[in-house]
């Protein structure tokens, strides 16, 4: 009898050798990362980094495949109606599961029932900044300055509806201003605008002003989160300046399809935070001025959740009606 149960055992273990074999084995085939821009964002450009490093890992195809329009919500769709598999992942921030949902109606999928959240790949920061020609020192100088003469300030942004354009109004709004939006085509013209005059400040990501701030031709006041970006130390927060509730740092994440097994995203984890600590590319990132950023799937859906609750906000306080 004490035989028959050690061969059983073995047997057992035999088993569950092949059947986990077989499930890494059942890995494979070619990895989509969808990103939701055209090529070049920093999204694009992260997804791109990482796929290099994924690629080499994991030893397995990652490609990226862009797919813009419908402000993000097009590529969300598309990964949420994918089979579950482990093998179509979205490269999402709060556009997509955040910002695009207040802002519209109706998108084609509820990112807390259609996705299962995987990880970040890094956290990045926003910048309250100014033309250095106003003489404005400090934050309070500025909003001494634009409630002494509103109409003298406008500020300009990638959009309606962007992120900029939200926490700008959020910022206002809490601090009983009277700002003036200049809507742009992208951001890549809101730093040549603050440049020449014509908007006066702006919320910007830091690799677009932080050359400009360097030599003098921009100055950066606070940053848009409840901690200092390490990039910067030496800049205060809004919220330390007594701007309460200014806690909204970008995110580049990844989501699979919701019923994707806990197998293939747990290995996707992994294998994600590893290369998140790869000095290659810890190295890579600081030059976009992004943190790696190491979260369980449970706090990825706890701060998406938390996203949601900020942005509907924001939205109310950009005095915004989903469209």
């Amino acid at each position: 009898m004490l035989k028959l149960s050690w061969m059983v055992c073995l047997f057992g273990s035999l088993v569950v050798g092949v059947t986990t074999q077989a499930a890494a084995q059942n890995d494979t085939g070619v990895v989509k990362l969808v990103v939701p821009y055209a090529p070049g964002g920093f999204p694009d450009t992260i997804g791109r980094l990482f796929a290099g490093q994924l690629s080499a890992d994991v030893r397995r195809t990652i490609v990226v495949e862009n797919r813009p329009g419908g402000a993000g919500t097009i590529a969300a769709d598309l990964v949420a109606k994918s089979q579950p598999d482990g093998n179509t992942l979205l490269v999402a921030d709060a556009q997509q599961w955040a910002i695009a949902p207040a802002m519209l109606k109706r998108v084609g999928y509820d990112v807390q029932r259609d996705f299962a959240p995987v990880t970040l790949l890094g956290e990045t920061h926003n910048f309250l900044v100014v033309n250095p020609v106003l003489g404005i020192a400090d934050f309070p100088s500025l909003v001494a300055a634009i409630k002494a003469d509103p109409q003298k300030f406008n500020y300009g942004t990638p959009g309606v509806g962007s992120i900029h354009h939200l926490t700008m109004e959020v910022m206002a709004k809490r601090l009983g201003l009277k700002l003036t939006q200049i809507p742009y085509r992208g951001g890549s013209e809101v730093a040549p605008a603050l440049l020449s005059g014509n908007v006066q400040l702006a919320i910007q990501a830091l690799p677009s002003v932080r050359a400009f701030a360097q030599e003098g031709k921009l100055k950066i006041l606070a940053v848009i989160s409840a901690k200092r970006s390490k990039f910067l130390p030496d800049v205060p927060t809004l919220e330390e300046l007594g701007v309460r509730d200014m806690d909204f740092p970008g995110a580049i994440g990844i989501l699979a399809p919701a019923g994707t097994p806990d197998d293939r995203l747990a290995r996707w984890v992994a294998a994600m935070n590893a290369a998140a600590t790869a000095p290659t590319i810890i190295e890579k990132l600081a030059t976009y001025a992004i943190e790696p950023t190491i979260i369980t799937p449970d706090q990825l859906k706890a701060w998406i959740a938390a996203d949601n609750l900020k942005f509907r906000e924001a939205v109310s306080d950009a005095g915004l009606t989903p469209q």
